[in-house]
């Protein structure tokens, strides 16, 4: 038994307890003491890992497992209420499977359930107790491969010679894939294939805060508009399926 006396600012600390038998043998326990000179209200909080990011990848099996962040906390008074937001400021505890929640004396836990790369972004937790209040923030990556796809279906379009052809892509991944698109020309669609198809060459287009690439070409021939997504330089490019489409 330890017995402090008129605890001050002071004896703010860390202290571990060693119980040592005649074997030699050992068993400790620690804990933390927390004084303040105020009587007012209080809220100490941190993760409990001390991360301030989480990087989730699929595992061996290709599933992304679910994202648990959990914060420690200490208070006065000890009854609290809490609140977990999301990078949109909006409330992540509903009716929604999506999050589960979960809370102790000591911890307040957030489940985030089959992450995406949607879920990516910043996680606060917000504790109040009596008049204090106190709030942390966690950044979540969820790392995905790149996947691309059209926003409207053009597949088999018709043109004049001389139109303007109008193709909108989108890229999905984190991070944020880099789109690359070029144009093949094709004397015959219906039997376009790579034997027949003159030399081309990717343009690169990178826009970290816009997923979406938008291309106008002026219709001279027959061929199909190819794009594709990638992360990491050249050297380590790991592009995705490409979503090709013929004119």
């Amino acid at each position: 038994e330890l017995i402090i006396e008129k605890a001050i600012q002071a004896n703010t600390g860390v202290y571990c307890c060693i119980v040592e038998d005649q074997n030699g043998n050992q068993k400790n326990s620690t804990f933390k003491l927390y004084v303040r000179e105020s009587h007012e209200d209080y809220v100490l909080l941190r993760e409990k890992n001390n991360r301030s990011e989480i990087n989730l990848h699929r595992n061996a099996n290709g599933e992304v497992p679910p994202i648990d962040i959990v914060f420690e906390y200490q208070s006065y008074p000890t009854s609290i209420v809490y609140l977990w937001t999301n990078f949109s400021g909006a409330a992540t505890v509903g009716r929604s499977r999506k999050y589960a929640v979960s809370r102790t004396d000591t911890h307040v836990g957030l489940r985030i359930n089959e992450p995406s790369v949607y879920d990516t972004g910043n996680y606060t937790l917000r504790v109040m107790a009596g008049t204090a209040s106190k709030q942390h923030q966690i950044r979540v990556h969820v790392y995905v491969e790149p996947f691309v796809n059209m926003e409207s279906s053009i597949e088999g379009k018709l043109m004049r010679m001389g139109d303007e052809v109008n193709f909108t892509c989108r890229a999905t991944g984190f991070p944020c894939p880099e789109i690359s698109f070029g144009f093949r020309q094709c004397e015959n669609l219906q039997s376009c294939c790579n034997d027949d198809m003159e030399s081309f060459s990717w343009r690169l287009y990178i826009d970290l805060n816009n997923p979406y690439l938008t291309m106008n070409i002026q219709k001279q021939r027959n061929g199909n508009v190819d794009y594709l997504a990638g992360q990491g330089p050249p050297e380590e490019y790991a592009p995705a399926v490409p979503d090709i489409h013929k004119i």
